[in-house]
């Protein structure tokens, strides 16, 4: 299903259009926004572009660091990611996915939050070297 997952979100095109938007939803949510302070968005848009189509089943390969070393230094709690998902839930809507190709999506992502979300107790260690 990996294949038809990235295509049924609507390919490259419709990818690039939800990391756009959601980005744009991001940094104004109050909760999340403090995360990109001082990054490159150029970039990061770009490595996030990568890794969700390669996560969907598209043909791109993600090039950047492993997510838990990219996001140690970031301190993302649990509400933080529950809130990037839902505002990904909300573009991919928006964008025309079926609600049945999203939440299959959601599931893909959730099995990634250990990787991205500091554990309780480890904020201020450098978890790259744990």
């Amino acid at each position: 299903m990996d294949q038809s997952l990235y295509a049924a979100v609507g390919g490259r095109d419709v990818v690039a259009e939800a990391v756009r938007r959601l980005y744009d939803r991001m940094l104004t949510d109050p909760v999340v926004a403090g995360a990109f302070v001082d990054v490159d968005l150029r970039r990061l848009r770009g490595h996030m572009q990568a890794f969700l189509a390669g996560s969907l089943g598209g043909e791109v390969e993600y090039d950047g660091r492993d997510l838990r070393t990219a996001h140690a230094s970031v301190h993302i709690t649990d509400d933080m990611f529950d809130r990037t998902v839902s505002h990904l839930v909300d573009t991919l809507g928006a964008l025309g996915c079926e609600p049945d190709v999203t939440d299959e999506v959601v599931v893909r992502l959730a099995a990634l939050r250990d990787q991205v979300v500091t554990p309780i107790g480890t904020v201020g260690r450098d978890l790259g070297n744990a």
